[in-house]
């Protein structure tokens, strides 16, 4: 399992220099990292490589890499969970997150979009006192043009997600 942080979050967590990887053969094993406030909170938005389905966890907690890659996995398979992507919880259940491989982001086109995620994030958080997985779905229902399968259309990261379980 690869998880991509932002420089932002690894210098938090002390996570020590990131591996140039590229995506994971495996695409349901590739995510990406970002830290960010809303309000006066930390948060960490989790979201796949490719699909850019995503989840939100408190960043208070998280003050190493070890409790990182503990709460990140456990967030992912509450979410994969709630939403019925039975495929990715059996692949994640299977990972041992202990050989999990820290790397950069990937490419400027996730960097961007995360930040697009992010700023609906930030209005999803402060005007609802909704927990962070109802959030979270919100999110995956967003659409953005980069998973778009036509030239000027739109996808949503729960779609994307759900055609990756159906693939593996």
């Amino acid at each position: 399992m690869i998880i991509r942080m932002s420089q932002k979050l690894n210098a938090k967590v002390k996570a020590g220099k990131p591996a140039d990887l590229p995506l994971a053969e495996d695409p349901l094993l590739d995510w990406s990292t970002e830290l960010f406030n809303s309000g006066r909170h930390p948060y960490i938005l989790i979201s796949n490589t490719k699909s850019l389905y995503s989840r939100i966890i408190s960043g208070n907690e998280v003050t190493s890499s070890k409790q990182l890659l503990s709460h990140v996995h456990q967030a992912l398979l509450d979410q994969l969970s709630r939403d019925g992507l039975t495929a990715a919880v059996a692949k994640l259940t299977s990972i041992d997150m202990a050989e999990a491989q820290i790397a950069k982001s990937l490419n400027g086109e996730v960097i961007r979009s995360m930040n697009e995620l992010i700023l609906t994030a930030n209005v999803v958080l402060s005007l609802r006192e909704s927990r962070l997985a109802e959030s979270s779905t919100e999110l995956n229902g967003t659409l953005l043009t980069i998973l778009s399968t036509t030239k000027r259309g739109f996808g949503k990261p729960k779609d994307v997600m759900a055609e990756m379980c159906q693939q593996a």
